[in-house]
């Protein structure tokens, strides 16, 4: 009986051992990998893809492990092909690690490359399946993806990190635009909505490039897959808003007991909503937005805590909230002529008969459907304090 219980145990624990040794044969030190942190794409002069790939070596991204080596955290690495797929392949004539594409932090998209079309490139990362759908698309304006990627970083020993943080900062900056690969994916495949981007700019030229010489606000705009232009923060702000994705921010208004002195009123939440509206062949575009937060900033003196000073506060910020909104509709009805809200995503759920017959010329009635705005702010305090400190 004991013997048989031993073998009954032995076979019992034979799978296991057996995944315990299969299971290593092929594995690869973590010090042997080369993590991809940063990509970058750029379209060449004689119109091949030029791909600008940023590594992590993990036995020295840790500064304690830095500081004892002396050795770079990253290293960058340019190839070039016909396609993506070549310039990938042909990383390997000068890397001797295999690179492994699933912990991208940023994909970088060139000007140049962005104003060509972006849907060839990004095929190749929705295909492979080392590739996860989380990094942040980023179009570098006037300038290469390649220095962008090259770029160093004072506070990161990773600086493809350090540019993923900024615009994960877009839930407390109203002008940053947060856009990763899986939404944008997703508007490129989507009827009745253009598609909008983050956008990274060098401010101040340097030999040895910093990203603290560079800026993320503001956004990029493309008429289906293809770059045409570009937002400005206040614009971005209004995009933010009719995409429902405005979180916590500043707004600046003019204090009501001292027009040249400012208030900053912290936004702490808003709901965005779009609707559109057909009748007897009429549209009219709709926009509903539901905001609330407190005073964060008085410049000037005189007590805002007060019943008449609160709803002047609030209906003066609803004010700038809309001008922000009706600015980049402006924007976009006019000078782009695309719909980058989405409005054309609620008629074509909506009024599905209606769609199909203006479904081809969509951003034509767009751009000349009239919208109307509504806002409401509700500012819930004042702060700590009723009063502002008087200097005396």
């Amino acid at each position: 009986m004991h013997n048989t219980f031993k073998k009954l145990l032995l076979l019992l624990m034979i799978p296991f051992l057996m995944f315990m040794v299969t299971g290593c044969w092929d594995n690869v030190e973590l010090t042997e990998r080369a993590f991809i942190s940063g990509v970058g794409l750029d379209k060449t002069a004689d119109d091949e893809i030029e791909l600008t790939l940023q590594l992590t070596k993990p036995s020295e991204v840790s500064q304690e492990q830095d500081s004892k080596t002396g050795k770079e955290p990253v290293w960058t690495n340019t190839s070039r092909g016909e396609t993506l797929h070549e310039a990938v392949r042909n990383q390997f004539t000068t890397v001797n690690r295999k690179p492994y594409y699933s912990h991208i932090q940023i994909i970088v998209i060139g000007e140049t490359l962005a104003k060509d079309g972006i849907k060839d490139v990004l095929d190749f990362f929705e295909r492979d399946h080392e590739t996860s759908l989380t990094p942040m698309v980023i179009i570098a304006k006037g300038t290469t993806a390649k220095n962008i990627i090259n770029a160093k970083s004072d506070l990161e020993n990773v600086p493809a990190s350090h540019i993923r943080q900024i615009v994960e900062a877009s839930s407390v900056n109203l002008a940053i635009l947060k856009s990763q690969l899986i939404d944008v994916l997703k508007q490129l495949s989507s009827a009745g909505h253009d598609l909008t981007t983050s956008v990274i700019e060098i401010v101040n030229e340097d030999t040895d490039l910093n990203i603290k010489d560079m800026k993320i606000e503001g956004a990029a705009v493309f008429e289906k897959d293809t770059l045409i232009g570009w937002l400005s923060p206040c614009e971005t702000k209004g995009l933010k808003y009719l995409l429902n994705k405005s979180g916590s921010g500043i707004i600046n208004i003019e204090n009501p007991l001292d027009r040249e002195k400012m208030i900053a009123i912290e936004q702490l939440r808003a709901k965005s909503k779009i609707d559109v509206r057909i009748k007897d062949e009429n549209t009219l575009l709709l926009v509903e937005v539901k905001s609330e937060g407190t005073i964060g900033n008085q410049e000037g003196i005189g007590d805002l805590s007060t019943q008449e000073m609160i709803d002047i506060l609030e209906e003066e910020t609803a004010d700038v909230i809309k001008q922000e909104i009706h600015q980049v509709i402006t924007k976009a009805q006019k000078e782009y002529k695309n719909d980058i809200f989405g409005f054309g995503e609620v008629v074509h759920r909506k009024y599905l008969g209606a769609w199909r017959q203006i479904k081809n010329n969509w951003d034509e009635v767009f751009s000349t459907t009239p919208i109307k705005i509504e806002v409401t702010f509700k500012l819930n305090n004042t702060g700590i304090i009723e009063k502002t400190l008087e200097v005396r």
